[in-house]
């Protein structure tokens, strides 16, 4: 597939450049897709008026996604960005949604199934045992 524009093309090479692991660039197309929906996000809940903690939750979040897509992409710290992102959303961002959504009534729970297998979709070894634990 040929690619003209050469903005897209130095995206592509940054976020999936051919000299990264096939784990390695699935970490970075998550963490862009989630970034970008993350920000959609934080603009129509602004722009709808919700609750400034709402907003703010989604900020911090998505502003954590960006900061390990910068390590991941740029800095090229794969574990750093991977442990840094599955720390974060499982052990801080999730149960903190799962409080305020309505605990077993809301939708936390299935999130945090997929946080889980995020987990070990981009982990390998050791380090995935002890996030997990």
């Amino acid at each position: 597939m040929k690619i003209n524009n050469k903005f897209v093309q130095k995206l592509i090479r940054l976020f999936l450049a051919e000299d990264f692991s096939i784990q390695h660039r699935l970490l970075n197309l998550l963490l862009l897709v989630s970034g970008l929906v993350g920000s959609m996000s934080l603009i129509i809940t602004a722009l709808m008026g919700l609750n400034e903690n709402v907003v703010g939750f989604i900020a911090i979040l998505d502003a954590s996604v960006c900061i390990a897509l910068y390590l991941s992409a740029v800095r090229k710290k794969e574990k750093t960005a991977s442990v840094f992102i599955c720390i974060a959303v499982n052990v801080i961002f999730f149960p903190i949604s799962y409080i305020n959504a309505g605990g077993m009534n809301g939708g936390t729970p299935i999130w945090f199934v997929l946080g889980l297998m995020f987990v070990w979709l981009i982990l390998r070894g050791k380090i995935c045992f002890l996030v997990y634990v």
